[in-house]
């Protein structure tokens, strides 16, 4: 986890787009305590971007 958040949080040129299917399907496959751990990092990297204030940033959403 802390090498995905190192990658994403300073290493991956904006703008980005993660859009995230089928996210139940991939709960019961990871467990939910792992989905929610990736699901909280790319949220925390989202919000960092936001606020920085920058316009090319990091978005993510589930569907």
């Amino acid at each position: 986890m802390n090498a995905l958040w190192d990658r994403l949080s300073t290493d991956v040129e904006r703008p980005v787009e993660i859009v995230w299917k089928n996210t139940e399907a991939t709960s019961q496959n990871l467990g939910e305590e792992s989905f929610s751990e990736i699901r909280e990092l790319l949220l925390r990297v989202q919000s960092q971007d936001e606020s920085f204030g920058w316009d090319d940033r990091l978005t993510v959403t589930f569907e």
